[in-house]
């Protein structure tokens, strides 16, 4: 980084700022040249990163302050410099058209090219007449050349990609900058390649702004936070709450230094050693490289993100560590499940260790699809019905049985084959007149769907 990166930077601004005097032409002052080079490296310190933070002329504290709470301070503040001023720039078009300088669509009065400053009596420079040129931004500034291009570029190759991988044509945007590999990820859904440019900040920023900010904070702001909350990703307990023993106490702390390894664990190391995906098309070395599957925001469905936004918001109380290793066994036991033969199946459903109880309850989460039982997690009928809308027809037809189970009774098949009549089961408490009403809007809802 401390070889290429200032290099490149050369380079660019180079290039850059020879294009904004060849644009001034031969008789351009010494004003507008230093303006215009200045907006150049400003420019090529947005896009590359290893920002020159004394070009800001930030207050110390802010920027010592911002550097601790920031991660990657120059390379975000790039982001929202270069991207964020196209689209400021764009929205500021007509005034640089001369609809703001001169009335009626006019060209602000400028001073010839060359035209030097004069002083007043106490030696204060005084500007000629009208506006320097380079005082005035283009109509189509570089900011905006630069993000068209990178649009354009980027989605050209994702597409090229996504055809190469797949042999089919782009379908969406998403095709297009996060290209599918022709691999499916753990849920059953196509993988997608998440290339290393700006295209996942831009996504970040429009569908997860919050989530995004918080994201971008120092990774050990977020550690401190976890740790006095006393939970973790996937909503589970650090340590235990109140010890009581000496043993506790000694088990606790081996457990938050567990937790801090895993932290402050480098983001590389943790994609290397990270359990690979059987169903992956990338390479056992792409996380090494950069080549990492692109993030759930991007690769969910309107309905899938619906989902997955109720249960953050409605999360339940943290499980303890030995409740979480319990359910993360289940949940591998029901994977290993669906992906059984109907013979091997029967075995797997016969082992001496399950209990009845869990035997139906493997039968019955090993038959529904992922998506099937995350929407089942959803304890609200009002919210299901509302998320219900937001599928596509196929997402609809794999959820369609869902809600119709709660109409009334229903059928179900026992692991020994025997039908057993059930009540629908609403999750919440409700009145039965609120019962009567969700029931009606829902028998609306699946009767227009079939039409």
């Amino acid at each position: 980084m401390d070889f290429w990166v200032p290099r490149r930077k050369v380079v660019t601004f180079v290039h850059l700022g020879c294009a904004h005097i060849q644009r001034l032409g031969e008789n351009a002052s010494r004003v507008e040249i230093r303006r215009a080079l200045a907006r150049a490296w400003d420019s090529v310190d947005d896009r590359m990163g290893q920002v020159a933070y004394d070009n800001l002329f930030w207050k110390r504290t802010i920027k010592d302050s911002l550097l601790i709470a920031v991660r990657s301070l120059g390379w975000n503040v790039g982001d929202i410099r270069e991207i964020g001023g196209a689209a400021f720039d764009v929205a500021t078009l007509h005034r640089r058209l001369g609809a703001a300088g001169g009335g009626g669509g006019k060209i602000p009065p400028q001073p010839p090219q060359g035209a030097e400053w004069s002083e007043d009596e106490e030696g204060n420079p005084i500007p000629p007449e009208g506006e320097p040129v380079e005082l005035r931004a283009p109509w189509f500034t570089h900011r905006m050349a630069y993000t068209l291009y990178a649009a354009i570029f980027l989605g050209a190759l994702g597409g090229m990609i996504n055809f190469m991988l797949t042999g089919k044509k782009p379908e969406n945007d998403r095709d297009l900058y996060f290209p599918k590999t022709g691999g499916k990820n753990k849920d059953g859904s196509p993988e997608r390649l998440n290339l290393p440019s700006y295209a996942k900040d831009v996504y970040a920023w429009a569908m997860r702004p919050c989530h995004t900010l918080l994201g971008k904070l120092n990774p050990g702001i977020q550690v401190i936070e976890n740790l006095a909350a006393n939970r973790e990703f996937p909503n589970t307990q650090i340590y235990k709450p109140r010890p009581e023993t000496m043993e506790e106490y000694l088990e606790n702390g081996r457990r938050v230094l567990n937790y801090l390894g895993r932290e402050l664990t480098p983001i590389s190391m943790r994609q290397i050693t990270a359990e690979r995906n059987p169903a992956s098309a990338l390479p056992d070395w792409g996380g090494a490289a950069g080549l990492n599957p692109a993030p759930g925001y991007v690769r969910k469905s309107r309905l899938e993100r619906a989902v997955a936004e109720w249960h953050e918001a409605n999360p339940t109380a943290p499980k303890t560590p030995e409740a979480a290793e319990k359910t993360e066994a289940w949940r591998a036991r029901v994977d290993e499940y669906r992906k059984a033969t109907p013979e091997e199946r029967i075995a797997l459903r016969e082992k001496p260790d399950l209990l009845p109880a869990q035997r139906g309850a493997l039968y019955r989460h090993g038959e529904m699809t992922p998506l099937q039982r995350s929407f089942s997690g959803i304890s609200s009928i009002e919210d299901q019905m509302r998320i219900y809308e937001l599928g596509t027809p196929e997402q609809k037809k794999e959820l369609k049985p869902l809600l119709e189970n709660k109409l009334g009774p229903h059928a179900i098949r026992t692991t020994k084959g025997q039908v057993r009549i059930v009540k629908p089961s609403w999750g919440q408490n409700m009145t039965e007149a609120e019962k009567t009403k969700a029931r009606e809007r829902l028998r609306g809802l699946l009767t227009q769907e079939q039409k």
